[in-house]
């Protein structure tokens, strides 16, 4: 009598263990990428929301410096260096 899973089953015992250190390596590949993944997610999760608070620190010192004197310096040097290239063309 013939089986037709003859082929399933190996007598090598050095293949049998490469092919389960393969199927090991292949099954820890994917949960450290999927570990990555997640880690990876996790920052830009808590990145996000320090930004978000930065925010509120960000406009509360605008509302600060408003009432700060600027500096009352003439544009017109600036503007002056702005307009050389202007005559090049």
């Amino acid at each position: 009598m013939i089986f037709g899973e003859a082929g399933l089953v190996s007598a090598d015992a050095k293949l049998e263990k490469r092919t389960r250190l393969i199927r090991y390596g292949i099954f820890g590949g994917a949960a450290l990428g999927v570990v990555l993944m997640l880690l990876s997610w996790a920052f830009t999760y808590f990145k996000t929301r320090a930004d978000r608070r930065g925010r509120g620190q960000v406009a509360d010192y605008n509302a600060k410096a408003k009432g700060v004197c600027r500096s009352s310096a003439s544009p017109a040097p600036t503007q002056a260096r702005l307009a050389a290239p202007r005559h090049l063309r």
